[in-house]
């Protein structure tokens, strides 16, 4: 599995179907209103934010706009109903448990989804959520900020990334192009890592 970050809340997971064949899936890729340039991508799957068609974004993908349970390709999501704005998503792929959480507190929560998120291997969240971290305990936690690429500096980016470290509690990390990882890669003896990404040009 890959993970890419495009900035703000957009994200990509690549996952393989077959040996030589990948699942694509984005999550909340910018739309026209956000006025961010980014390169066509073709994709399989997309969870969007709202009812805006998704901004370059190519191939005959399927949307996801409202909450349910979908399984395509052998990539299983589950969109959960929270207000505008806010998104809470488990994916499943590879034997891998992805949550991708944005702007939920703990008084939004419930108890019945925190628990269904519990231990994921991997949490993308932002900042606003960060408090919900030691609740969830997943294995990697992957921020997301403000930033995106093309038009935020580098100094802005990493200030949002150490206020995120800060709230952490985690020491300095070096942000990387993407993750790439499989489920044997997971370790639960290291405590909580945070993989900070570069937005993808």
């Amino acid at each position: 599995m890959n993970i890419n970050w495009y900035g703000k809340s957009f994200f990509q997971i690549t996952t393989q179907k077959a040996k030589k064949s990948n699942i694509e899936l984005l999550i909340e890729p910018f739309i026209k209103d956000d006025n961010i340039k980014v390169p066509k991508i073709k994709a399989d799957i997309v969870i969007q934010k709202n009812e805006s068609d998704p901004q370059e974004v190519g191939g005959d993908y399927f949307s996801i706009l409202n909450p349910g349970e979908y399984e395509i390709g052998g990539v299983f999501i589950q969109k959960l109903d929270y207000k505008k704005g806010q998104a809470l998503c488990l994916i499943e792929a590879e034997n891998i448990r992805v949550c991708y959480l944005k702007e939920l507190k703990g008084e939004d929560i419930t108890s019945d989804d925190l628990s269904l998120i519990s231990g994921v291997d991997i949490l993308i969240i932002s900042t606003e959520s960060i408090k919900l971290v030691p609740q969830i305990e997943p294995k990697i936690v992957i921020p997301m900020n403000s930033c995106f690429s093309g038009k935020d500096s580098k100094k802005e980016s990493e200030d949002s990334l150490n206020r995120f470290l800060k709230i952490m509690g985690a020491s300095s990390v070096e942000a990387i192009p993407k993750l790439s990882i499989k489920s044997r890669d997971f370790s639960s003896e290291n405590g909580i890592e945070v993989v900070a990404l570069t937005p993808k040009n």
